[in-house]
């Protein structure tokens, strides 16, 4: 996508661009200052053609049509990554690193108390819809999304999508068939594309043209061979954790 905002573009008076969270042929996305109250952050969703949304996203704030570009500010608090996933086409390789790095540390929490072979996602794999932004900007799954009581069989009625191939097998689930899930997400996050299926894994096909050491922790996370993955989601924390650039490590929501 050509003629993207600048760092500091000013829209309606009232948004200030603040950083690109990613884009893609037909759409952006942005992190934004609302000035009218007091620099309360924004998601700036750029689209080459008039929204034509079914559902109307909540916390909507202002839209306007600007130079042949249409804009949509909504409230980044309560946000899911899903719609920042529709919003930007491709996430940024920075933010999608940080904000699944946030969500692994959450639910690598939950496995140091649950025990490492337990598993802990209540349907077994990860929605970007489920992945909230909290007022500070800060990735999370909601408790409701986790297990009340870790379990280690399959559960009638889960989805298999973005869920570990022993799932689909009928084997037992562990703390690595979540991070199987969580590899998953990210691999759609970064992509912009579903993650692929186990065949095309084992025959080698997937070529996510990542930067090499988000590829290589990605990938790992998505091994079909349980043994291989990261033990917990929070050693996954810790490697997503690596590739996230220093200034976004310091980066604070609400500062500006």
């Amino acid at each position: 996508m050509d003629r993207l905002l600048k760092t500091g573009a000013l829209l309606n008076n009232r948004f200030r661009v603040t950083e690109e969270l990613g884009h893609g042929e037909g759409t952006a996305a942005y992190l934004g200052a609302d000035l009218d109250k007091g620099g309360a952050w924004t998601l700036i969703w750029e689209a080459l053609e008039a929204f034509r949304i079914r559902q109307k996203p909540e916390g909507v704030l202002s839209y306007l049509s600007q130079d042949d570009r249409h804009y949509l500010m909504l409230q980044l608090e309560g946000q899911d990554l899903g719609l920042i996933y529709s919003a930007a086409g491709i996430v940024a390789e920075s933010w999608a690193a940080l904000w699944m790095a946030q969500v692994c540390y959450g639910i690598g929490q939950w496995h140091a108390r649950a025990g490492e072979r337990q598993v802990c996602l209540a349907v077994g794999d990860i929605r970007l819809a489920n992945l909230r932004l909290t007022v500070t900007g800060r990735a999370i799954l909601p408790s409701a999304d986790l297990l009340a009581q870790p379990i280690q069989q399959i559960v009638p009625g889960q989805s298999l999508a973005f869920s570990a191939p022993e799932k689909a097998l009928g084997g037992h689930l562990t703390a690595r068939s979540d991070v199987y899930a969580l590899g998953a997400a990210a691999y759609c996050l970064t992509t912009g594309t579903p993650p692929p299926d186990p065949r095309a894994l084992a025959e080698g096909q997937v070529t996510p043209g990542l930067s090499g050491r988000l590829e290589k922790t990605i990938m790992k996370a998505m091994g079909l061979d349980p043994d291989r993955r990261h033990a917990s989601a929070m050693q996954l924390s810790l490697e997503l954790d690596r590739c996230v650039p220093r200034r976004l490590r310091r980066h604070k929501i609400g500062e500006f």
